[in-house]
C-alpha cells in the first residue's frame, strides 16, 4: 500500500509506475490524515459563502521559523488590519523569536500569541483568513475551507503549492510587499472560499491497513454493466424491493443515465481494493429536516457477513454528516429480508414508520418498514 495525500496532478500514474500491480495507490487530498477535532469543527461550520470579507485572522507558521515570517507577517497585518481586528498567532515550542512574539502582542492587544496549542482546529474554525507555510496543515485549513495565503518556505513545497494555487485552494505570496498587497485587496473585496476538496481519509486508511481496502467511489461503465447482471439474480431483486422480471439492457441503462444526472442523488460504487462489489446511494436530502435516505447491496452473496457492507455503511454515514451536515440517516427495508434487518439493527437503527411499498415508493407489494439513526 502506498499512501501520498498530495494535490499534484501525476501522483497516482507516478507511484503506479514505482510499485507492483497489486499495490493500493492512495493519493490526493480524500485521503489527507486528519484529527478528529476537525471531523467536530467541520460538522459545527455553516454552509460559507462565495467570499467573505475577514473578521479574524490567523498566523501560523510551523517549526523555528528561523526566516522570522510569523513576526513580518504581523507587523504586516498591524498595518493593514482595522486595529481592533482580532489576530491569533500560532507557533511551537522551538520558535526561535518568543519573546519577540509576547513584546509585540502586549504592545498590540488585538493580537494573542499561542505556543504549541492543542485546539489548532477550533481556532482555524473562527478564523477568516490564515497567513502560513505550506506543510501538512494545508489539509486542515481546506478541510475547514478557511481562506489562506501562504508562503514556500522549502524547495519541496514549490511544485505542490503552486499546482493548488493555480487551482484556486488558495493564493501565494513572496515578500512581505506582496502580502501587503494582497491584504489590501482582500480587505476591500473580501476573499474566496476555497473548494470543497480534502476529506479525512482516516477511516478509509485504518481499515485498509486492517482488512483490504473498503471504499466509495463514482461509478463507471464497467460497473453499470456489472450491476446489469447482478440484478438476473430474483433473490437479490427480492431484497431490493423491485418487483418482477429484470430490467433489460435498454431499461437499465435509461435507470443509471437518469438517477447519475440527478442532482438531488448521489450514487457510488462499493470497492474493495479495485474490485466493484456493489453499490450505494444518498436520496431524499432534506437539509431542513437534516434528514438524508441511505442505500447499499453488494452484488455477490460471497461477499455479505464479512464487515464489507458495515465499513460501507459507515462512509455513508460520514459523508451524510461531513458533506451534508445532516444527523438522521433514514433507510427502508423489507421485514422479510432478516439479515438486512438483522444488519441494520446492529448498526444503530432502530424501527420508525411501518410503510407499504407503495408509500415508500418502491416497485414491490413487499411489506416494507422505515428505519431510522441518529448519527
Amino acid at each position: 500500500m502506498l499512501w501520498d495525500p498530495g494535490a499534484e496532478p501525476d501522483l497516482q500514474e507516478r507511484h503506479a509506475k514505482a510499485v507492483p500491480a497489486h499495490a493500493i495507490v492512495l493519493t490526493g487530498p480524500e485521503y489527507a490524515l486528519l484529527r478528529s477535532e476537525f471531523d467536530t469543527q467541520r460538522a459545527a461550520l455553516p454552509p460559507p459563502p462565495d467570499r467573505i470579507l475577514p473578521n479574524r485572522l490567523l498566523v501560523m507558521f510551523g517549526g523555528n521559523d528561523a526566516d522570522g515570517h510569523t513576526l513580518k507577517a504581523m507587523h504586516v497585518v498591524h498595518c493593514i488590519a482595522p486595529a481592533d481586528t482580532p489576530v491569533d498567532v500560532v507557533v511551537s515550542v522551538i520558535n526561535q523569536d518568543q519573546d519577540r512574539l509576547r513584546a509585540f502582542c502586549l504592545e498590540h492587544k488585538n493580537f494573542t500569541l499561542h505556543i504549541a496549542i492543542k485546539r489548532v482546529a477550533a481556532l482555524l474554525a473562527q478564523a477568516d483568513l490564515v497567513i502560513a507555510s505550506g506543510g501538512s496543515a494545508t489539509w486542515e485549513r481546506l478541510y475547514l475551507r478557511r481562506p489562506a495565503l501562504l508562503k514556500i518556505v522549502a524547495e519541496n513545497q514549490r511544485k505542490p503549492l503552486e499546482y493548488m494555487a493555480r487551482a484556486g485552494y488558495f493564493c501565494l505570496f513572496d515578500t512581505e510587499a506582496d502580502l501587503q498587497r494582497q491584504l489590501e485587496t482582500i480587505f476591500a473585496q473580501g476573499v474566496a472560499i476555497p473548494p470543497d476538496v480534502v476529506r479525512n481519509g482516516v477511516p478509509v486508511l485504518c481499515d485498509a491497513m486492517l482488512r483490504q481496502l473498503v471504499s466509495l467511489g463514482p461509478p463507471n461503465a464497467w460497473d453499470i454493466r456489472r450491476s446489469f447482471s447482478w440484478l438476473q439474480d430474483a433473490q437479490l431483486r427480492e431484497q431490493f424491493l423491485m418487483r418482477g422480471h429484470p430490467r433489460t439492457r435498454r431499461n437499465h441503462v435509461i435507470y443509471w443515465k437518469r438517477i447519475l444526472g440527478d442532482s438531488t442523488q448521489r450514487v457510488y460504487s462499493i470497492r474493495q481494493a479495485r474490485q466493484h462489489l456493489g453499490h450505494a446511494g444518498l436520496r431524499n436530502i432534506d437539509l431542513q429536516a437534516s434528514e438524508v435516505e441511505l442505500w447499499l447491496y453488494l452484488g455477490s452473496p460471497g461477499h455479505r457477513r464479512t464487515g464489507i457492507g458495515r465499513i460501507a455503511l459507515s462512509l455513508l454515514e460520514e459523508r451524510i454528516c461531513n458533506e451534508l451536515r445532516c444527523h438522521k440517516a433514514v433507510l427502508h427495508v423489507s421485514r422479510k429480508n432478516l439479515p438486512a434487518y438483522g444488519f441494520y439493527c446492529a448498526a444503530g437503527y432502530r424501527l420508525s414508520i411501518k410503510q407499504d411499498a407503495a408509500e415508500a415508493g418502491f416497485q414491490s407489494h413487499m411489506e416494507v418498514v422505515r428505519m431510522e439513526k441518529t448519527l
